[in-house]
């Protein structure tokens, strides 16, 4: 098949779900062009989903139905996605794509690495020390957060590799919400309430335990 020969990157085509108007058939037509013309539909039927294996189809009456496909270019439609781009393909779109994807997902867990080093190994007043943790901790989840970017397009093909993706990025970005209220309440308790001392372990509670 074209899919086993050229692979499904190259496949671009637009899909109707259509049903067979019979002339025979007492049916309520939408246009006069469609009366007493034995073909093919679109005007009954709703396209609901589809990839490459399947369509989800909704039609408003019983009858027979099928799936048609057509190439972007016999279609009528407007230039290729991957053109409007300058690649050359499909296939070089996505491989361009998957490579930005990750060298600047890459360079963003390397910065927030070296920022880590850093609070880590930075020498801090003990008062303070629950500030400088709490701002390891943003870091942690803020870095977990780009590695779920480095991971979906490499699971993306799989459904439970996709889906276990999509509750780790859920979770990392709220981990990285919840931890910076918990420095923006650190920093009010020090200036307003003049108490630099933060309940770290109740930080740790509401940014991983509760947020997961």
């Amino acid at each position: 098949s074209y899919v086993e020969e050229h692979g499904s990157f190259d496949m671009e085509y637009a899909v109707k779900c259509v049903a067979w108007n019979d002339s025979m058939m007492p049916l309520v037509y939408y246009t006069d062009t469609d009366l007493l013309i034995n073909k093919w539909t679109a005007n009954e039927c709703q396209l609901l989903n589809n990839t490459l294996h399947y369509a989800i189809c909704k039609c408003d009456r019983m009858g027979t139905f099928a799936a048609a496909m057509e190439s972007v270019e016999s279609a009528g439609l407007a230039e290729s996605f991957w053109k409007v781009a300058g690649a050359s393909s499909a296939k070089q779109y996505h491989l361009l794509k998957l490579v930005l994807n990750l060298s600047g997902n890459i360079l963003s867990i390397l910065s927030l690495g070296i920022l880590f080093m850093y609070l880590y190994r930075k020498e801090i007043v003990p008062d303070l020390r629950a500030h400088n943790t709490t701002k390891l901790h943003f870091t942690v989840a803020m870095a977990g957060y780009q590695a779920c970017f480095i991971l979906y397009p490499l699971l993306e093909s799989m459904e439970m590799g996709c889906r276990a993706v999509g509750v780790m990025e859920h979770f990392f970005l709220t981990a990285s919400l919840a931890w910076n209220s918990c420095n923006a309440f650190y920093v009010f308790g020090a200036l307003i309430n003049g108490n630099p001392k933060g309940r770290i372990k109740l930080f740790i509670f509401i940014g991983w335990i509760v947020n997961g």
